[in-house]
Formats: structure tokens, sequence, C-alpha cells
């Protein structure tokens, strides 16, 4: 039998490259021509036979190296992402941390390297919390949970 779940989720390097769908076996059961089996178990022809033709094989395996190229890359992508949050989420943190010891000075000349307003503010309980409101409003690129 066909357990097209395994199918899908089988890497190539173990399954092998013939792969079908249930789609495609539905129509070709209805032809009476459904067929399926491990590469690894196939004869020299049934490939070809299996894909109409040595071209035909071999644009198969190309198709197939792309979409598996194109999830390598994803997965890349997606990788880079988390440590990107991650690393942001560590800084961010950090920061808070460092920004709850300053004193009030150095508090001001923080919010003042940063353009934001602060002679308004007296006290250091307002100075911290305008420095973390800035935090908070960084871009959502960068921007973390704490």
């Amino acid at each position: 039998g066909v357990c097209l779940g395994c199918m899908a989720s089988t890497p190539r390097a173990k399954l092998g490259d013939v792969r079908t769908t249930n789609e495609e076996f539905k129509a070709l059961d209805e032809d009476g021509q459904a067929w399926w089996m491990h590469e690894a178990c196939m004869e020299k022809g049934d490939i070809n036979d299996y894909f109409g033709g040595q071209k035909e094989y071999t644009r198969a395996k190309q198709a197939a190296s792309e979409v598996e190229a194109e999830k390598v890359k994803l997965q890349q992508q997606e990788w880079a992402q988390i440590q990107a949050v991650y690393q942001a989420t560590q800084v961010a943190g950090e920061l808070r941390q460092s920004l709850a010891v300053m004193p009030v000075e150095q508090l001001r000349q923080h919010l003042f390297s940063r353009g934001l307003p602060h002679i308004d503010l007296i006290d250091k309980d307002a100075l911290l919390q305008r420095a973390l409101q800035q935090l908070a409003n960084v871009p959502p690129a960068v921007q973390v949970e704490a």
C-alpha cells in the first residue's frame, strides 16, 4: 500500500525521488494503472516506467530538488528570525536592567541621547518610565516581549 503521510514527510534521502499524491494515485487507480514502491525496491526500468521515461524522471528529480532547496531556505530564514528575536530579547532585558539601576543624571543623558523630552520629569521613576516607554516603541522588527 501507499502511506501518503509517510511519503509527504519522509526525506528524499530516505524514501527516494519516487513520490505520489493522493490525487495522482486515485487518478491512476481509475485507469487500473496505480502502483508505487520504494525507489530502493525498484529494478532498473521501474523508475522510467513510473515517470514515463528518463527525461520525465530527470525533470521530476530537478523539480523535487528545487522544492527541497526552497524548504531548506525557508527553514534557514525562520531560524535566523528566531535567533534575532532571542538576541533582541536578551539585549532588551539587559537594557531594562541597566536602566533600572542608572542614577537620575545618567537616565537624563540616556533620554537626551535618544532625543526624548525629559525636562518635565523630576524624579527617577518618571525618567525610568519614559526610557522604558521608548524601549517599548522600538519598531516591530526589533521589538521583543520581555
